[in-house]
C-alpha cells in the first residue's frame, strides 16, 4: 500500500522533488514578462534590446556632428527632358511639387540657414531666387516654374553659378547643391572637371536626385565632392529622396 502512494507522489513531482512532474515541459513565458512605465506589458528581452538600440544611438550621435547653419542651392533641370510622363502627371510637375514641399520643410528644419533656386535650360543657368532665408520667395518662384521643357541641360554652367555664390560663403556654415535633373546628357561650354574640381577643393558639397537612368558624371561629381546620388523610380520615391535633404549633412570631424 505503501509502495502504490509513493509511485502515485513520483507522478506529480520531479526527479529533483521539486513541483509537478506536468510542469517540466511548461514553458513559463509570462515570467518574462513586465510592465512598462505606460502600463503595457513588454518582454524583459525586448526592453533590453531597446535599452541597447538608446545606447548604441546616443554613442552614435555623440560622434557625429551636423551644421546647424546651411548655405544651399537648388538646381532644376527644365530642359526638354522634363516633359517625359514616367512620373506622373509628368517630371516637370511632379518636381516642381516636391520641390514646393522640400521648400517648407527645409525651413521647418533648418530655421538658421538660406536657400537659392537656380535652373538650367537651353544650355543656360539662370538664377531664379538667391540665397534666402524667406520660404515665400522661394515658393512663389517654385511655383512659377511649371512650364514646358526647353532645350538641353547644361550641369557645368549650373554648377558655376551656385559656385560663384558659395565660394564666397565663409566655411562656418555647410555649403551644399542639390541638383534635381531629368537630362541623361549635359551641354557644357568647358571642361566640368575643372569645375568638379573647384567644388571639391572649396568643400561645397554636391548631391543628385537623378529622374531617368544614372549617368556616370553626376555620380563622379557626388562621390568627389562628398555627396549623394540617387536615381527615383515614381513619384512617392522623389518625394522621400528629395525631402531626405533636410537633414543636415554629416561635417567632418
Amino acid at each position: 500500500m505503501v509502495e502504490a502512494e509513493n509511485k502515485d507522489t513520483d507522478d506529480f513531482e520531479g526527479e529533483d522533488g521539486r513541483g509537478y512532474a506536468w510542469e517540466q515541459n511548461v514553458d513559463r513565458s509570462w515570467e518574462a514578462l513586465e510592465e512598462d512605465a505606460s502600463g503595457l506589458l513588454l518582454s524583459r528581452e525586448s526592453q533590453a534590446a531597446k535599452r541597447a538600440r538608446i545606447s548604441d544611438d546616443t554613442e552614435t550621435s555623440a560622434l557625429v556632428r551636423r551644421g546647424m547653419i546651411r548655405y544651399m542651392y537648388v538646381i532644376v533641370d527644365l530642359s526638354k527632358a522634363m516633359e517625359e510622363s514616367d512620373i506622373r502627371p509628368t517630371r516637370m510637375t511632379a518636381t516642381v511639387e516636391v520641390l514646393m514641399d522640400f521648400i517648407r520643410a527645409f525651413y521647418e528644419d533648418n530655421p538658421l540657414s538660406n536657400l537659392g533656386i537656380l535652373y538650367s535650360k537651353a544650355g543656360t543657368a539662370k538664377t531664379i531666387t538667391y540665397l534666402s532665408g524667406s520660404p515665400k520667395i522661394h515658393l512663389k518662384a517654385a511655383a512659377s516654374m511649371k512650364t514646358t521643357g526647353e532645350g538641353d541641360f547644361s550641369l557645368q554652367n549650373a554648377l558655376e553659378l551656385a559656385y560663384t555664390s558659395l565660394a564666397s560663403i565663409p566655411q562656418y556654415g555647410s555649403r551644399e547643391i542639390l541638383v534635381i535633373q531629368a537630362s541623361l546628357s549635359t551641354c557644357d561650354p568647358g571642361d566640368i572637371f575643372e569645375t568638379i574640381d573647384k567644388l571639391a577643393k572649396e568643400k561645397i558639397r554636391c548631391s543628385f536626385v537623378g529622374l531617368a537612368a544614372e549617368t556616370h558624371i553626376c555620380k563622379y561629381t557626388a562621390s568627389k565632392t562628398n555627396g549623394k546620388y540617387s536615381v527615383v523610380r515614381d513619384k512617392t520615391h522623389l518625394r522621400n529622396v528629395v525631402l531626405s535633404h533636410i537633414i543636415p549633412p554629416v561635417e567632418a570631424t
